[in-house]
């Protein structure tokens, strides 16, 4: 290939030349055979008074052709100047990138080689014409102006003349007018219905990594020339007391292009008013700086002359308070389930200086969580039971209690490595392990565990109650005893009606209550249960209601007329009420409770039941 592209087209062109010299070699044999003389004529032969030619004796070795005289002639053919242009003269003119004529005022400058230049004004149609030149190569050049324009096509080349014929080398100059911004700053308040503009307004206009800065004049203009077509962000500074006015923002972008109107300027409108009051700017990220949204933040004014506001964090993690009165403020953020805030959730705000927003940040971590079961060897979910967590690496410590179901869940955990361990209870032995490593790698997902134990004994819950209203019944004595044999157990109702029967053996067993006079049985008074070693007592209710009636009247023969002026006061008979609790309640024996109120059998009171209160034993 190398041989194709690169020595084809130079053999070629040898072998052309070659040609031509051997055709000029045998004209020229053919002259000097015409032009030869007689002999002892000497070398040439003169007609009138022009002089014989001198023909060299040998003109084929004169014209030998070596592979090294070839590049010469290559080069110099290629820069012979095009047939009829370029001879004496040089022209040309002046176009846009729109190929609009550019008209007079441009400086043009020719120079030959070695010599002294020639500067041309170019003409109203954008034309120049340098003439009179003689053969050589020159320099063409066009002065730029500093701002402006730029040369699409190069601004400097050089061009060769023949000194031959009257024909021009013929040339153009392509520029393009470098685009520019216009920035204009104005007041939304207006004059007398006139804008005015601001000045000492500053902006900056960015692209990449190229930064231009500026500011406006006493009309509120600032002009940025020479800028290179594409996308500008223009921005403003941010000044005290003034903000963006409704429908205009901070910063924009804009695209420009070259005018087709040189000095035209692509215009960027910036509208502000000027500000009594402040703003408060809340963002809202987790630990590694990641926006938080759809986070509730409220605001209250301190000493309560403002209507407190809310408002909801949007995509970029921030929601803003506008129009806020100077002042001190209080910021808080809400509190919600898989977040842990790292730091104060409510903070001050001191609001100083008009149209000046203060930032608030908040930041909250995202948690994990760790839940599961507690069971015993029936599956059966065992409640009440504390599990705990430990970070391994910080310390940090939480802890659950199991519910009705044995569930549990601990969901304020940091991603991490944590020891998640059972609190042992006495009677029970572990079936699975107690203790065990978890990785908490992904936030609002719970990782799921099992602790498995099992008990050698059972339980039992026994409830006394009264049937009017369900209240428990207090002192009753409850009996329990093996179903085939074996020693009984008896033991008393507590003040809500319950007893607890543990540490047994797993079997069967018969329960039973023992009666009170004044009361008769509205259940069962004996239960056969079974039971298994689960840790969950099984539960039996024995329901009870009272018999007594109203008292008989006291004979006449012993009521003594005086007795009510004996008494301290009046009590009324509650639900569960007896005469012996009465009487330890108010500090007066049961005996004189009872022949205060002429009772037969102190058993037997009722509900709402009016007795005195004696003074003392009568």
């Amino acid at each position: 290939m190398a041989d194709q592209n690169g020595q084809a087209p130079t053999r070629l062109f040898s072998q052309r030349v070659f040609r031509w010299v051997t055709l000029f070699v045998a004209l020229a044999l053919l002259l000097s055979l015409a032009w030869t003389p007689s002999a002892g004529a000497g070398n040439g032969v003169q007609i009138g008074d022009i002089p014989a030619p001198s023909v060299p004796q040998n003109p084929i070795q004169f014209l030998r052709l070596n592979s090294y005289n070839l590049p010469a002639l290559q080069q110099q053919a290629t820069q012979s100047p095009v047939p009829n242009q370029g001879g004496t003269c040089i022209s040309g003119y002046l176009i846009d990138s729109y190929h609009q004529p550019l008209g007079a005022g441009w400086q043009v400058t020719v120079t030959p080689k070695g010599g002294p230049a020639q500067t041309q004004t170019t003409s109203d149609t954008g034309t120049f014409e340098f003439t009179g030149l003689a053969a050589g190569a020159y320099t063409v050049d066009l002065m730029m102006p500093d701002v402006g324009w730029r040369g699409f096509t190069p601004v400097s080349f050089p061009v060769t003349l023949s000194g031959n014929g009257d024909g021009c080398a013929e040339v153009r100059f392509k520029l393009e007018a470098k685009p520019c911004i216009e920035v204009v700053k104005v007041d939304a308040q207006q004059v007398d219905d006139q804008t005015v503009g601001i000045p000492d307004w500053g902006f900056t206009l960015t692209q990449g990594e190229t930064k231009i800065q500026g500011r406006t004049d006493g009309q509120g203009k600032a002009f940025f020339y020479n800028l290179t077509p594409g996308t500008w962000t223009v921005t403003e500074e941010d000044k005290r007391g003034w903000r963006p006015a409704s429908g205009y923002d901070s910063s924009g972008s804009v695209e420009i292009y070259p005018p087709q109107t040189p000095g035209t300027c692509q215009e960027v409108l910036f509208v502000n008013e000027q500000v009594s009051d402040a703003c408060i700017i809340v963002q809202k990220t987790d630990v590694a700086g990641n926006p938080v949204e759809d986070w509730n933040v409220s605001i209250t004014r301190d000493d309560g002359t403002q209507a407190p506001a809310d408002g909801m964090t949007d995509s970029t993690g921030q929601v803003t308070f506008n129009n806020l009165a100077l002042g001190n403020w209080t910021v808080t953020e809400e509190t919600k389930e898989w977040w842990r805030p790292l730091g104060k959730t409510s903070q001050p705000v001191v609001l100083e200086e008009p149209g000046i927003c203060q930032v608030v940040k908040f930041i909250n971590e995202p948690l994990g969580c760790v839940d599961g079961y507690k069971i015993n060897d029936f599956d059966q979910g065992l409640s009440g039971w504390q599990i705990d967590a430990r970070n391994t690496d910080t310390g940090e410590q939480f802890s659950a209690v199991t519910d009705s179901d044995g569930y549990f869940k601990i969901n304020t955990l940091s991603l991490g490595s944590w020891t998640i361990s059972e609190n042992m209870q006495e009677g029970w032995e572990p079936v699975t392990a107690p203790s065990f490593t978890v990785q908490v790698t992904e936030p609002f997902t719970c990782q799921t565990v099992r602790f498995k134990n099992r008990t050698q004994f059972a339980c039992v819950d026994v409830f006394k109650k009264d049937q009017t209203d369900d209240a428990g019944l207090p002192g009753w004595n409850i009996s329990l005893q093996p179903a085939f044999g074996g020693q009984p157990v008896t033991d008393m109702t507590d003040g809500t009606g319950w007893v607890r029967f543990k540490q047994l053996t797993p079997g069967t067993y018969t329960i039973s209550e023992q009666l009170v006079d004044g009361w008769t049985s509205a259940s069962p008074t004996q239960v056969t249960v079974d039971l298994a070693a689960t840790g969950t007592c099984a539960v039996v209710n024995f329901v009870n209601v009272q018999t007594n009636t109203e008292p008989d009247d006291p004979p006449s023969e012993t009521k003594d007329k005086s007795q009510p002026g004996n008494c301290a006061l009046h009590y009324t008979v509650r639900p569960g009420n007896t005469v012996w609790g009465i009487g330890m309640w108010f500090g007066v024996p049961a005996n004189a409770i009872a022949r205060a109120n002429y009772m037969k059998n102190p058993s037997k009171i009722y509900v709402g039941q009016r007795l005195c209160i004696p003074l003392g034993d009568p």
